[in-house]
């Protein structure tokens, strides 16, 4: 009997209706999201899930409809009856809007051993699309999880207060209607907050257009999901394809702190693991471990034999490609390999940009010519690494292919659990080196807001932040 079987058995008991048809949904709904990443929004229960499940039993997807719904109701029946509505779903709700709420609500129960509603509470980045997502623009109803709808007319763009929020919390924006205003440059942007309408703007901490204001306003840092960070090229480089003694090393000798003060005006999020700061899968005191240690970094790399040149016997330069058409990330990787270079690494720039008639940085990148990039890429709310690690990934230009991560890395994905095993190998292992997590700042006039804690990408949206060093504590204590 399967997790999926156990928990409908729990829940209904033994009935005289089939329950393999029912089950199948649940573990293909499981699969669509935990796996393949789909939003729920995007999944069409009759195409997605319906008939895979019809297809796997050699059964009409009408017959199969039936069975699958006919259950969905049962569980339902059986939680208000036995008052285990909140049990199985995390809040004490009236009604489903439709039968197949149920198949979702199963698969969150079984995948995270939690219902849906806490799940989405403790790790609200499983929610976190835009308040208007770009395939539901010009839709009649278009589709957002925050606490506000969207609504378009002759007149304009706004969004209003939804009575209906699954959240239940205060809100942070005191309006019940948010105006939205269209700005065709960062200058008309900044103008209208400071001196027009605008009461909230978003923007690139990094953007010189926006700064100090001399109206009196209130700035929340939010965390962007962008990630920055070292990958050593394992197949061609002399420094790395026969040992990994400085790729396991190299973590300490990053001095983040300082890369962020000086690149990034402070406004970014330093990290040793994987995974975000603002990320419930963060655990500070693991993080800890691999912090900028100069001392460190020397006694790991130890008798490491440096490659030289096998005619004058001099020791290479380690090659650190970077795009030179980001300034901040062109700034960083020069100031990590003049630092390297002080360590008794000697290292160079190669610095490259996107087009201009010559040599480009992707050529470079295709043609494994170096031995570190520097790297940026914008991670999934779900902390997806498989591009990493699978071969031929998209973010380490096919020149990793870890099973052992990549393995992991799907196990976080079905159990949150392993996540934490997951942070501590890619740490240990140093084929990818985090650096800084990204940020965007909003700005807002002084008493619109009570408290912003918006998932990413969203401002509209209350998360209820926890980290998850907090929960486990909480667990410890019962």
């Amino acid at each position: 009997m399967t997790k999926t079987e156990r928990t409908i058995y729990a829940l209904v008991g033994p009935v005289r209706y089939n329950t393999l048809s029912f089950s199948l949904a649940i573990d293909t709904a499981m699969e669509l999201l935990f796996v393949r990443k789909i939003a729920m929004d995007d999944i069409r229960v009759t195409r997605d899930i319906y008939a895979p499940t019809a297809a796997r039993l050699g059964k009409t997807t009408t017959a199969v409809s039936r069975q699958i719904v006919r259950l969905c109701n049962l569980c339902w029946d059986t939680m208000q009856d036995t008052g285990e509505v909140e049990q199985y779903i995390g809040k004490p709700i009236r009604d489903l809007r439709a039968p197949n709420e149920m198949i979702f609500y199963l698969a969150f129960f079984v995948h995270f051993d939690q219902p849906f509603y806490r799940v989405v509470q403790n790790v609200p980045a499983l929610l976190d699309i835009p308040i208007l997502k770009a395939s539901e623009v010009g839709a009649e109803h278009p589709v957002g999880t925050g606490p506000y709808a969207f609504y378009q007319n002759d007149e304009g763009a706004e969004m209003r207060k939804v009575d209906s929020w699954w959240c239940d919390a205060t809100l942070s924006v005191r309006a019940n209607t948010i105006t939205l205003m269209e700005a065709t440059s960062q200058s008309q942007l900044r103008d209208e907050f400071e001196f027009g309408e605008l009461n909230l703007a978003i923007a690139d901490p990094m953007l010189d257009t926006f700064g100090e204001y001399r109206c009196d306003y209130e700035l929340w840092e939010v965390e962007n999901g962008v990630l920055l960070y070292l990958s050593c090229n394992l197949l061609y480089s002399d420094w790395f394809k026969d040992s990994d003694v400085l790729r396991k090393a190299l973590t300490y000798a990053i001095d983040r702190e300082t890369l962020n003060e000086e690149n990034y005006r402070g406004m970014a999020q330093p990290t040793t693991l994987i995974t975000s700061p603002g990320s419930p899968y963060y655990y500070p005191t693991l993080a800890s471990n691999y912090v900028y240690d100069p001392m460190k970094f020397l006694d790991q790399l130890g008798n490491f034999q440096f490659p030289r040149d096998e005619k004058t016997r001099e020791v290479k330069k380690l090659r650190l490609l970077v795009n030179a058409d980001d300034s901040a990330r062109l700034r960083t990787a020069r100031d990590i390999a003049a630092h390297l270079t002080e360590l008794g690494i000697p290292c160079g720039v190669l610095e490259y940009g996107g087009s201009g008639g010559g040599i480009t940085y992707q050529q470079i990148l295709r043609a494994g010519t170096y031995d570190l990039y520097l790297g940026q890429t914008k991670l999934p709310p779900n902390s997806d690494l498989s591009e990493f690690f699978k071969g031929y990934g998209t973010l380490t230009n096919n020149v990793l292919n870890n099973d052992t991560l990549l393995g992991m890395t799907k196990e976080a994905l079905s159990n949150s659990g392993t996540f934490y095993n997951l942070c501590q190998m890619v740490a240990e292992d140093g084929s990818v080196i985090p650096i800084l997590y990204g940020c965007y700042n909003v700005y807002s006039k002084r008493g619109q807001l009570l408290d912003l804690q918006p998932a990413r990408d969203n401002v509209f949206y209350y998360s209820i932040g926890k980290t998850m060093d907090g929960i486990l504590q909480e667990s410890s204590e019962g």
